[in-house]
């Protein structure tokens, strides 16, 4: 049976956004996911509209509410939004034309070899959540991108916000190991960094962030994630 998006008549807002909610049956999301491998126009609808869901909720976590509002600042709320708008439209663009990429089946992991080979072997990962088995994916495509492109100056860099920065704290996470090893071993090709404003909101609770060492911390996650795309780095939310 073929699984073209004209076919399978997949471009209903309403049934793209219950797969991204992960609301659709098994045997419906099995149909979109063999779809979404087969053609191109439905992957930028999903794409585009994931990640207008996640950079909305993202660009709002990332920016610190002002500890008062002040009357003459009535202004600010508005230019924010403003400024949240532009950057949403410049990263769905950007992800639509290539970088929204999702580690998860073999063809998604053929593509990104390939856009990584296109892109000059060079990799972001995004780690927004504590999960253990992310974590894991997280460390497992690092080391395999690295290992593929080891003649060919391959770089990744695994980047950590809100919940991720857990994969890098040395009290907390499960995996200390093995991050501190991937750096032993791939020095100066792979980087590990967790957002400046993550650590900030756990200290704000009350916690202390012990990181692995070597771990940056001079960034903000949506700030990297520009720099980066601009750069024509590939990027990969795992």
């Amino acid at each position: 049976m073929s699984t073209r998006y004209d076919d399978w008549n997949c471009d209903a807002d309403i049934r793209i956004q219950a797969f991204i909610d992960d609301e659709l049956p098994a045997a419906e999301r099995q149909r979109m996911l063999e779809a979404l491998e087969a053609d191109v126009r439905l992957r930028e609808q999903v794409c585009r509209m994931r990640m207008t869901k996640e950079w909305v909720r993202q660009a709002f976590e990332e920016v610190a509410p002002p500890p008062r509002l002040q009357p003459h600042r009535a202004g600010l709320p508005r230019r924010f939004g403003l400024a949240a708008a532009c950057l949403l439209v410049f990263l769905c663009g950007a992800l639509v034309g290539g970088w929204c990429e999702h580690a998860r089946t073999p063809a998604l992991q053929a593509v990104v070899l390939h856009r990584a080979a296109v892109h000059g072997h060079r990799v972001l990962l995004h780690l927004a959540e504590d999960d253990p088995a992310k974590f894991h994916t997280a460390l497992t495509e690092a080391e395999r991108l690295l290992e593929r492109y080891a003649g060919e100056g391959g770089r990744v860099e695994v980047l950590t916000n809100a919940g991720g920065i857990d994969l890098l704290r040395a009290d907390v996470s499960p995996y200390v190991r093995q991050v501190a090893g991937l750096m032993q071993r791939y020095d100066g090709r792979i980087t590990f960094i967790a957002c400046a404003n993550a650590i900030r909101r756990v200290r704000e609770r009350g916690e202390k962030v012990i990181l692995i060492d070597h771990v940056r911390t001079d960034t903000t996650a949506i700030d990297h994630i520009l720099h980066r795309l601009e750069e024509g780095w590939t990027y990969v939310r795992i």
